[in-house]
């Protein structure tokens, strides 16, 4: 099987490769996982509007941390973020909370009242190969 070489990752490290070699100011803010692309639609459909349907499947056992933000939070921590004299020419993680995607669906369960039938995958560890 041959690696898949992530183009978008390749492209954001030419920017900044570039901007480097500008010595241009910069910081690079990355804010997790949005909430919106993580959620199963219910059985139901009320939430349909909210969510964007890519989260039907839980990778691995769903046990893993993940960093998420809601879409609406990422304009203020950007905004924070560029005011920050400490984080020039830096990067910068932010995030909300951190959950498991098994509690992402077990809080969406609980609220909405509803039971989620969860379909798990296993997904291969796939390197980045950088040439």
């Amino acid at each position: 099987m041959t690696p898949k070489v992530d183009v978008l990752a390749l492209q954001k490290e030419d920017v900044l490769n570039h901007l480097r070699r500008l010595h241009l100011p910069y910081t690079i803010i990355d804010v997790g996982w949005w909430y919106q692309l993580t959620l199963p639609k219910l059985p139901s459909g009320r939430i349909d509007k909210a969510v964007s349907g890519l989260g039907e499947h839980i990778p691995g056992d769903g046990n893993v941390l993940s960093a998420f933000t809601h879409n609406r939070d990422v304009g203020q921590y950007v905004a924070r973020a560029t005011l920050d004299p400490r984080t020039l020419n830096k990067f910068v993680f932010v995030y909300s909370e951190m959950l498991t995607m098994n509690q992402v669906w077990d809080t969406l369960e609980a609220v909405s009242g509803e039971t989620v039938p969860r379909k798990y995958v296993r997904t291969p560890i796939v390197p980045l190969i950088l040439d």
